[in-house]
């Protein structure tokens, strides 16, 4: 099934897990990462979360109550399809975990270099392999592509003055030079000066640094 693929900006949402093991305990670090308002309810929650609210108990209907996400794990798949089940009536984006039909969305293996995100999906179909894909990626895609991304982030702002259209063409001609390398070997200043001829190479007057 083909899925709809976003990013969610969960910052100051207020977001639910209810399980308190090895497969629930990263799902909600990856939350309070993105800046949610976590509560984490479980009768055993194996570590301590800052950032979260932790209640010691089973998970019940009431919980969803102003919530916006929220994520079942317990070892208990009833439970996790009733509380997904009520969820759904009242409208929050929720997931039963290893339940693909009681799941609005399915979280991808996932791998950070800087601001750079690269997420590895089936689907749901089998995350494992996910995960395997994921660390194959890991080993191609070294620490100069967030490097590298931070200073075309920058670059952009100085652009926003050009069209649109110009922009695309100018970003093109940068991305197909060679300057991973520079990255790579802290040579910043050197394809600065390369990037500033590519710009003046397009006609545009954009001081780059």
């Amino acid at each position: 099934m083909r899925l709809f693929t976003v990013n969610l900006c969960l910052k100051d949402w207020p977001c639910l897990v209810v399980g308190g093991g090895v497969v629930a305990i990263p799902k909600a670090k990856r939350m309070i990462e993105a800046g949610a308002r976590v509560t984490v309810i479980a009768p055993d929650i194996k570590e301590d979360l800052p950032g979260a609210t932790l209640i010691r108990r089973e998970g019940r209907i009431e919980d969803l109550e102003g919530m916006r996400l929220a994520m079942f794990a317990t070892s208990d798949r009833e439970l996790n399809a009733r509380l997904y089940k009520e969820a759904l009536r009242r409208g929050i984006l929720a997931a039963a975990v290893d339940d693909l039909d009681n799941c609005d969305f399915y979280m991808p293996a996932v791998m950070t270099r800087g601001d750079l995100e690269i997420a590895v999906s089936t689907s749901g179909t089998c995350p494992a392999y996910s995960v395997w894909v994921r660390d194959r990626l890991a080993e191609m895609v070294d620490d100069s592509y967030g490097v590298a991304l931070a200073w075309f982030a920058g670059l952009r702002e100085r652009l926003r003055v050009i069209p649109m259209g110009r922009r695309g063409a100018l970003y093109r001609a940068l991305l197909a030079r060679d300057f991973l390398p520079r990255f790579r070997s802290a040579q910043v200043a050197a394809w600065a000066e390369e990037a500033e001829g590519v710009i003046a190479e397009q006609g545009e007057a954009v001081k780059v640094g």
